[in-house]
Order: C-alpha cells, then structure tokens, then sequence
C-alpha cells in the first residue's frame, strides 16, 4: 500500500473513531438527562451513520477514487479529539455534568475541525461522482450543531 493510501486509511479510522466516541457521549448524555432523551439519541444516531459512511469510503480510498483532500488532514488534531472525548466520556461516566455544560460540551464537539471539514464536504460543490453521492448520503445529517 502505498504512503498516501496509508495516510488515508489513517485518516479514515480516527475519522470514525471520533464519530463513534461521539456517539457514546451522546448516549451516555441520554442516560443522564431523560427529559432529554430523545434529542441525544437523535444526535448519537447521526453519529453512528456519520461512522458508517466514513467507513463507507475505505474502497474508493484503496481505489485511488477520492481526491487526497476528502478526509481532514490534522491526523493529530484527530487523535487528541478522540482522546479529549474518551476522558468525557470516562469523566462524565462517573461523575454527571451539568445539563448546560453537556450541551456545550457538545456544541463545541460539533464544532472542532474535523466536524466543521465534514460540513464543508457536504455543502461544497463538486465534479466528483463519488463525493457527491457521499453528499447526498450525508446530506440529512449535516449541520447538526445548529
């Protein structure tokens, strides 16, 4: 596999992993505020599809079918997200925040780079066939932390 292809798949997993620790954020923000339950559930689904779409394009990676710029290109910005998110999660697991402070917590979330590259992506025009059906995919989730 050649190095930009690896840097992609890289890309790609803390991508989704990211996505995937948001969904278990919001879940656990389900559990604790129940009054607010169906609007974190909501939030933790579209995560969990966001996870699956990014997943979605591992092939046309390996295809060399997407442009280098798909994906966000701070793999560090990534890693310290997913690691800023796990000590939430752990954080916030035994010990329940604030009802306003979890809604921040998750404005801010859906705010970092990597979330406000996603909204780029699939608000951006483009020629590409494969991004603008990952577009159209994406397209009822985007934007959320409105």
């Amino acid at each position: 596999m050649s190095n930009n292809k690896e840097k992609l798949i890289e890309l790609l997993e803390e991508s989704k992993k990211l996505e995937l620790n948001a969904m278990k954020l919001y879940r656990l923000f389900a559990d604790i505020f129940p009054k607010n339950k169906i609007f974190w559930e909501k939030l933790s689904v579209e995560e969990k599809y966001h996870a699956e779409l990014i997943e979605g394009i591992r092939t046309p990676i390996m295809m060399n079918a997407l442009p280098e710029n798909f994906l966000y290109p701070d793999i560090q910005e990534l890693k310290d997200a997913n690691k800023f998110v796990e000590e939430a999660i752990e954080n916030f697991y035994n010990s329940s925040p604030a009802k306003d402070d979890a809604f921040d917590y998750a404005f801010n979330l859906e705010n970092t780079g990597s979330e406000l590259f996603f909204q780029k992506i699939v608000c951006s025009f483009s020629d590409n066939k494969m991004i603008n059906t990952f577009k159209e995919l994406a397209g009822f989730f985007k934007d959320h932390a409105k």
